[in-house]
């Protein structure tokens, strides 16, 4: 729904934008996340009368979720600016001003990387566990609350924000959508949720720790060309969090 509320709302070029950060963020963390999404529902089904294994199983995927989509959303909230200045500027229409605008989408749409991640595994757990009309209940306050939150971030903040509202609207709207899967996968499996942050947290940790390593390879080379500011700062990113996953999470 994103697609037809912006083209109602911002008009051609402005979908054309969104579309493409679209396609930078979107589209890969789910191709990425169904690596694992594909076995996690035969998994839940075989442990689904042991509520603790479930619990133990959840927490190894979701650490294998964040694992694959963070560091992937964390290049891309460091360098995408250069990436596309240095591949899309000057093919075509794609100016300097549009490139800033779907920088700017594409950071947006990386808060939804983490809850994808994470989100992504309840609705096979719930079916695996003979609760499809749990996952029913999620996809209709999911088609309400997000859409909805596309609908209002236009129509209010279109003005001041362009297109733009709406990817604000995706950071709002689907977190309300994950908090009501999140309460029904506690409820389900007797979660318990001090539990699943001690497994994960520490993902997120070593994510934080290269999105710091990366500003601080890009504030060393303010000057230099693209290319070398992509290289640094997502090298420096990916060798800070590869390091620190291998001797903090082990």
């Amino acid at each position: 729904m994103d697609v037809p509320i912006i083209f109602h709302f911002s008009g051609k070029q402005a979908l054309g934008i969104y579309a493409l950060a679209d396609q930078i963020v979107l589209e890969p963390v789910k191709t990425i996340a169904n690596v694992v999404i594909d076995v996690a529902f035969p998994t839940f089904a075989k442990l689904r009368t042991d509520k603790r294994a479930l619990g133990d199983q959840l927490v190894k995927f979701t650490r294998l979720n964040l694992i694959a989509v963070l560091p992937y959303a964390v290049v891309v909230v460091l360098v995408i600016p250069e990436i596309l200045r240095a591949f899309w500027l000057g093919h075509g229409t794609w100016d300097a001003t549009s490139l800033a605008w779907c920088a700017d989408a594409a950071r947006i749409l990386c808060v939804m990387a983490l809850f994808r991640a994470l989100g992504f595994l309840g609705p096979p757990l719930l079916d695996g566990v003979g609760r499809p009309g749990y996952t029913l209940r999620y996809m209709i306050i999911a088609s309400i609350a997000v859409p909805g939150a596309f609908w209002l971030g236009a129509a209010l903040l279109g003005r001041q924000l362009w297109f733009l509202s709406v990817a604000v609207a995706w950071a709002i709207g689907y977190p309300l959508a994950f908090a009501a899967l999140a309460y029904l996968v506690t409820r389900t499996i007797d979660l318990d949720v001090r539990a699943y942050l001690r497994g994960t947290w520490g993902v997120v940790a070593c994510c934080a720790l290269g999105v710091a390593a990366g500003f601080a390879a890009g504030a060393l080379l303010p000057h230099a060309a693209d290319p070398i500011r992509i290289v640094a700062m997502a090298g420096a990113a990916l060798g800070s969090i590869a390091a620190s996953l291998a001797w903090w999470q082990q």
